[in-house]
Formats: structure tokens, C-alpha cells, sequence
């Protein structure tokens, strides 16, 4: 894919996500991640119906009287999308590439995060590297995110789950709204879920789970056999048998079974999303 159609395959996804960033989404960003964000104005003399947590021991000694920090919201937020480019989201078993649906969310939620006035990030992540994009505002910014999320070229460097969680505790510095976008076909081990609870200690951390049309893939299982038969016959094809894939499919879908009880248990929203079907719906159970 050259420059050109790059360029304009990120302007269509735009087009394409427009109405739904102007129809539902500003008011559910905006509202769901409002006065989440909070930073210091001045210090005032404590006064009946003040929260006693925001006490501050230290200038209430010097001054001989209770005094509490007071905070006003802050102007703007920063949203950190965090997408999985690994080969898994590239693949479209389900007639639909799952790394095309997370460039349109990247749109959505960007777009709608710069109508707030908040900055966007981007993390891009495979086995092979990271890539970061540092928090801006701007449409040519957003346009730049979507670009990077369907075509981003990576040095070769080993990397596991735990180096992406690790880089965002100590990348982002003010508390940010963080978004994961994968099909999360890889193994988080308790060192990774050790830096998922650090991270969500600091951060809001919501995950969006992509997920193929597994009963559509089951569905045209016998064209599997065929091929396989001929493939028997004349040696020149070596596909998956449905053993195989039936296996596949039930690992796939007990992995993100656990997956998900682990993100209840340590409290992080999230929304899991078919790749054929409208996720509108879905989206909005994200900011609710």
C-alpha cells in the first residue's frame, strides 16, 4: 500500500465513522469521563461539609487551623488507545479484518476526544515492538493515528505483555483514560496482571475485545473437509482439518472466558465486539 492509498483509506474511515462520533458519542465521552480529572487549585480554611480526606495535615499545623486542598476539574483529559497490530488482528477468517474495525474506533473515540478538547495518544503493539505516538490534538493528529493503527512498520525486537503495561505506568505521567483494543489472544501471566492493577490504580482502563464470527467459521466447516480430502489426493494443499480448527475455537473462546472474569475481578470495564456485527450498541455500554 503506498502513501496515496493510505492516505486515503484513513480519510474514508473518517467518512465513515463521522455520523456516529456527531450522533453518540461526544455526550457519552463527555459525560462518562467527566470530573474524572482533577488537579490542584489553592489550599482554603476548612469549612463544615468539606471532605475531612482532603485535609492537609501539614498546613493546618503551620497555620493552626484545619485548611483542605481544594481542586477544580481539570480543562482537558487525555485518552491513551492502546491497539494490538499483532498477526491475529490482521487475519479475516470472519470476512472482516479485525485491525479495520480498531482504526475505526481509533476514529470514533478520537475524533470525539478532540470535539472535548482532550488530547489523544496511540500504542501500538506486537510481539515484535512497541510504537508510541505521543498525546496531541488536531484532526491531522487523528487522521495520523488512524494511518499508523492499519499500516505501521516495527523493528524486531521481542516483547511480551508485560512490557506494554509496564511502558504505560511509567509513559504517562498525569492520570489518562486507557483503552485497549485487541483480540487478546495472548497470554496475560501474573506478571502482567501484576502491572493491569498498577496501571488501573493510577489510570481508568477499559478493554474493547474483538472477536470473529466463530458460529459463521463453524458454519462453512465442511468446505474445510473437502479441500482437505483433495488435499489427500493430490499433495498440494495443507490446510486445517476441523478437528483442528473445533479445538481452536473452543480454546479461543475459554481463553476469553477467563479473560473476562479476571477484568471483573479486578474491576475494569469492558466490551467484548463481533467484527460482522454494528458495535454501536457496544461502544456505549463502554462509557456508561
Amino acid at each position: 500500500m503506498n502513501t496515496s492509498e493510505i492516505i486515503k483509506k484513513a480519510k474514508l474511515i473518517e467518512i465513515k465513522t463521522r455520523k456516529k462520533v456527531n450522533e453518540l458519542f461526544i455526550g457519552s465521552y463527555h459525560s462518562s469521563f467527566k470530573g474524572q480529572g482533577l488537579e490542584f487549585d489553592e489550599f482554603k480554611e476548612y469549612e463544615y461539609g468539606d471532605d475531612v480526606k482532603n485535609i492537609d495535615w501539614k498546613v493546618s499545623a503551620r497555620l493552626n487551623k484545619p485548611y483542605v486542598k481544594k481542586f477544580i476539574e481539570e480543562r482537558e483529559l487525555t485518552l491513551m488507545l492502546v491497539v494490538d497490530t499483532s498477526s491475529s488482528m490482521q487475519g479475516a477468517l470472519g470476512g472482516i479484518k479485525k485491525i479495520d474495525i480498531a482504526s475505526e474506533i481509533v476514529s470514533i473515540l478520537g475524533f470525539s476526544a478532540i470535539k472535548n478538547q482532550d488530547k489523544v495518544g496511540l500504542l501500538l503493539f506486537n510481539h515484535d515492538d512497541l510504537k508510541f505516538i505521543s498525546p496531541k490534538k488536531g484532526k491531522a493528529h487523528i487522521l495520523r493515528l488512524i494511518r499508523e493503527t492499519f499500516y505501521t512498520d516495527f523493528f524486531k525486537k521481542d516483547k511480551t505483555p508485560s512490557d506494554v503495561f509496564k511502558f504505560l505506568i511509567n509513559i504517562l505521567k498525569r492520570k489518562s483514560i486507557v483503552i485497549f483494543i485487541s483480540d487478546f489472544l495472548f497470554k496475560i501471566d501474573e506478571n502482567a496482571l501484576k502491572y493491569i492493577k498498577v496501571l488501573n490504580s493510577k489510570h481508568d482502563v477499559r478493554f474493547i475485545i474483538l472477536k470473529e464470527d466463530y458460529d459463521l467459521i463453524n458454519k462453512i466447516k465442511d468446505k474445510f473437509i473437502v479441500i482437505k480430502e483433495r488435499d489427500i489426493e493430490n499433495n498440494s494443499l495443507n490446510f486445517y482439518n476441523i478437528l483442528d480448527m473445533k479445538k481452536t475455537i473452543k480454546d479461543i473462546e475459554d481463553h476469553l472466558f477467563n479473560l473476562k472474569q479476571i477484568l471483573k475481578k479486578i474491576n475494569i470495564r469492558y466490551v467484548s465486539i463481533q467484527t460482522d456485527i454494528d458495535y454501536t450498541e457496544s461502544l456505549i455500554k463502554l462509557f456508561k
